[in-house]
C-alpha cells in the first residue's frame, strides 16, 4: 500500500509538470487520476498535426483531384483520339456518296486525208475539223445503290476542207446533247445493306467509340477515388502511429523517472523502450506509405508527382451503411447505362452491319442502266448561239435501257469477306456478353462488399471503444499496483492495431462503395458534372470522423 501511494504521488508530479510545458491547443478534460492522462491529450493533439514533418499541409479535396484527373490524365486524350480516328472513318465511308460536279473546257483539232472513193468534190484532198467543247456534268449516289448523272455538252463544230487550190471553211455548227443516266443494282450492292453497310457500320463504330471514352472517364474516376482514400488511410494511419509513439514516449519518460526513483526496476524501463523503437519504425514506415500514396494519387490525376509533396486530404471516407438494396435493379439499370456495355453493344451492330453487307454483296452483278436525253443545235456560229443550242432543233427524245449481268465463278473475294465479318461479329458478341456478365458479377460483389465491410467498420469502432476503455482500466490499475508496464504497453499496441484495422475497414468500404458507384454507371465523367452546385460526390464525406 505504500508502494501504491508513492507512485501515486510521483506519477501526478509528472503529470503536473508535462501539462504545463504541453500547452495543448485543445483543453484536454480534468482527469482525476492516471500518471498518464496528460500524454493522452498531449498525443491526440500530435496526431492531427500535418503528416509530413517540415512541409506546410495542402489540403486536396476529392473532387479537385477527380476534375484534374479529367483534365489532364492521358488515357482520356487517347479516348478522345480514337473517337476522332472513328468520325474520320465515317467521313471517309461517306465519301462513296458525295454529290460532285464535274466540268469540262477543251479544244480538239482531227484532220483526216480524203481517199479516191470518199471525195465528192474531186479537187477535195483532206479535212480537217475543229472541235469546241464545254461539258457539264453531276453525280449523285444513294444509299440503296441508285446512281444519278446528268450531262450537258456543247460543241463548236468547223470544219475546213483542204483542195488543189487551198483550204476552204464550212460554216460552223452548234451542238448540244443533253442526258441523264440512272443505275440501279439489282442484286449486288442493292439496297442500304449492300450498298452503304460500310457507312452504317462506320457510325456504330463511332458511337462505340464515344462511349468508350466516356467509360474510361469513369474508369479514371474510379482509380482517382481509390487512390484517394488510400491518401486518407496513409493519412490516418501516420496520424494513429503518431499518437501510439507519443504515447509511448510519455511513458517511457514517466517509467525512467520511476525506475531513478526506485519505484520501478531498469526491466520495466528496457519493455517500454523497446516498444517505443518499435512504434518509431511504424512511424518511418507510415511516412514512407503516405509518400507512396501521394505519388499514386498524382499518376491517377495525371500528374508527375512533383505537386504531390504537401497533400493532405480535406475529405475523408464515406459513412458506412449496413443497408440492403435491391441487387437485381442495380444490376437491371447497370445493364443498361453502363457506357462499356454500350460500347459493346455499338460494335456488335457494327460488326452485324458488315456481315450483312457481305452477305449481300455475294449475289452476281445485275445492274440495270437507263438512259434519256435527245440532242439539239443550231446552224449559226456565234456565242449565243453555242449557248442556246440545247433549245433548238430538236428532233426528239432519246432513250435507252440496258441490263448488265457478271457471273463469278468462283466469288473468292466475296466468301473470305462474309467468313471473316462473320468471325468478328461472333468475337463481338462474345465480348458484348463477356462485358455483361461481369457487370452482373461487379454490381452484386460490391453490394456484398458494401454490406459485409460497413458491419465490419461498426465492429472495428466498437473494439477502438472499447480498448480506449481498456487502456485507462490497465493505467489506473498500474497505477494501483495491480499490473505491470508490459500489460500497458501491450493494451496500448492493441488499441493502435485496432485502430488501423479500424482505419482499413474504412478504406474498405470507400473502395466497395466507389466500386458500386462505377459498377452502375453512377460516376462522373465530364468536368460539368463535377462543377455542377447540384452535384454532391461524397454526400456523408468526413462524417465518419469523431
Amino acid at each position: 500500500m505504500a508502494t501504491s501511494i508513492q507512485l501515486r504521488g510521483a506519477s501526478q508530479r509528472i503529470r503536473a509538470n508535462r501539462c504545463r510545458q504541453a500547452r495543448p491547443r485543445r483543453a484536454a478534460p480534468l482527469l482525476l487520476y492516471a500518471a498518464l492522462s496528460c500524454s493522452v491529450a498531449h498525443a491526440d493533439d500530435v496526431a492531427r498535426q500535418p503528416a509530413a514533418p517540415g512541409l506546410d499541409g495542402s489540403e486536396l479535396s476529392l473532387k479537385a483531384a477527380l476534375l484534374t484527373a479529367l483534365r489532364l490524365h492521358p488515357s482520356l486524350a487517347l479516348a478522345q483520339n480514337a473517337v476522332q480516328a472513328r468520325e474520320a472513318d465515317v467521313l471517309a465511308s461517306q465519301a462513296a456518296f458525295d454529290p460532285f460536279v464535274e466540268t469540262t473546257l477543251g479544244h480538239n483539232r482531227d484532220a483526216h486525208y480524203l481517199s479516191s472513193a470518199e471525195r465528192t468534190d474531186p479537187q477535195a484532198r483532206s479535212t480537217s475539223t475543229h472541235t469546241t467543247l464545254l461539258g457539264v456534268s453531276a453525280g449523285l449516289a444513294t444509299h440503296w445503290g441508285t446512281r444519278i448523272e446528268p450531262a450537258l455538252t456543247l460543241q463548236r463544230v468547223q470544219q475546213t476542207l483542204g483542195t488543189v487550190a487551198g483550204e476552204s471553211s464550212l460554216p460552223a455548227a452548234q451542238q448540244a446533247v443533253v442526258g441523264l443516266k440512272i443505275s440501279q443494282s439489282l442484286l449486288r450492292g442493292r439496297g442500304v445493306i449492300g450498298t452503304a453497310s460500310e457507312l452504317y457500320a462506320a457510325r456504330h463504330a463511332r458511337a462505340a467509340a464515344v462511349e468508350s471514352a466516356v467509360h474510361a472517364a469513369q474508369l479514371q474516376v474510379l482509380d482517382t477515388m481509390v487512390a484517394y482514400f488510400k491518401l486518407v488511410q496513409a493519412d490516418r494511419n501516420l496520424s494513429s502511429f503518431r499518437e501510439s509513439a507519443a504515447r509511448t514516449e510519455r511513458l517511457f519518460q514517466e517509467t525512467e523517472v520511476l525506475v531513478e526513483a526506485e519505484h520501478r526496476t531498469r526491466a520495466d524501463l528496457r519493455q517500454v523502450d523497446a516498444s517505443l523503437a518499435n512504434q518509431r519504425s511504424l512511424l518511418l514506415t507510415a511516412q514512407s506509405d503516405l509518400s507512396l500514396a501521394r505519388i499514386e494519387l498524382a499518376l491517377a490525376m495525371g500528374l508527375d508527382g512533383r505537386e504531390a509533396l504537401e497533400w493532405l486530404p480535406s475529405d475523408g471516407f464515406p459513412r458506412a451503411h449496413s443497408g440492403e438494396p435491391e441487387a437485381q435493379g442495380i444490376v437491371d439499370r447497370s445493364l443498361d447505362v453502363r457506357h462499356d456495355l454500350r460500347a459493346a453493344r455499338a460494335s456488335t451492330r457494327a460488326a452485324s452491319t458488315l456481315l450483312a453487307g457481305a452477305e449481300r454483296n455475294t449475289s452476281p452483278l445485275l445492274d440495270l442502266e437507263l438512259s434519256i436525253g435527245y440532242v439539239g443545235g443550231r446552224n449559226q456560229d456565234g456565242i449565243g448561239s453555242f449557248l442556246t443550242s440545247p433549245a433548238y432543233n430538236i428532233p426528239g427524245v432519246n432513250g435507252g435501257a440496258t441490263l448488265k449481268l457478271q457471273l463469278p465463278v468462283q466469288n473468292a473475294a466475296a466468301r473470305a469477306r462474309v467468313e471473316r465479318t462473320r468471325a468478328d461479329e461472333r468475337s463481338a458478341l462474345v465480348q458484348q456478353r463477356d462485358v455483361a456478365r461481369r457487370v452482373s458479377a461487379g454490381v452484386r460483389g460490391a453490394l456484398a462488399d458494401m454490406r459485409m465491410s460497413a458491419l465490419a467498420v461498426t465492429e472495428a469502432a466498437r473494439a477502438v471503444e472499447l480498448l480506449e476503455r481498456l487502456v485507462v482500466d490497465e493505467r489506473d490499475k498500474l497505477r494501483e499496483g495491480l499490473s505491470t508496464i508490459i500489460d500497458v504497453v501491450f493494451t496500448e499496441e492493441r488499441l493502435t492495431q485496432a485502430r488501423l484495422t479500424h482505419v482499413a475497414r474504412q478504406y474498405r468500404y470507400a473502395v466497395a462503395w466507389a466500386q458500386l458507384q462505377y459498377e452502375s454507371g453512377a460516376l462522373p465523367s465530364q468536368e460539368t458534372t463535377l462543377l455542377a452546385a447540384s452535384y454532391d460526390l461524397l454526400p456523408s464525406e468526413r462524417a465518419d470522423e469523431p
